[in-house]
């Protein structure tokens, strides 16, 4: 009974929320929300150069990573972000596919690398 009981008042405070016309509302463009930028910043993020390549770097593992060696993975990859992974790094599982994440030992030698 006290269940019964719980669902009315449940969908009694919910008839609250319900619109007195019933009619829902207009969709809403993303520019009326975004404002006048909306289209430039769609545009740039999809004509932006996402591609990352880590077989183009596959002949820099077993090297030391270095200021110099960071400049050139990231262009010869094509990537847009660098992440150097010690063996000892917590590190997020987000996927970033313009990203090269390199995973290198305690000596900071590349023994892998991989997008995303």
């Amino acid at each position: 009974m006290s269940r019964h009981v719980s669902l009315l008042l449940i969908a009694f405070t919910m008839s609250g929320c319900a619109t007195s016309t019933g009619d829902l509302a207009a969709p809403v463009s993303p520019a009326a929300v975004m404002g006048k930028d909306h289209d430039r910043m769609a545009d740039d993020f999809l004509n932006r150069s996402s591609s990352c390549n880590a077989a183009a770097i596959s002949g820099m593992l077993g090297m030391t990573v270095d200021d110099d060696l960071r400049a050139r993975v990231l262009q010869l990859s094509g990537a847009r972000l660098l992440r150097v992974i010690g063996p000892t790094d917590s590190i997020s599982m987000d996927f970033r596919e313009d990203r090269l994440n390199l995973e290198v030992d305690r000596e900071g030698t590349i023994r892998r690398a991989y997008c995303g």
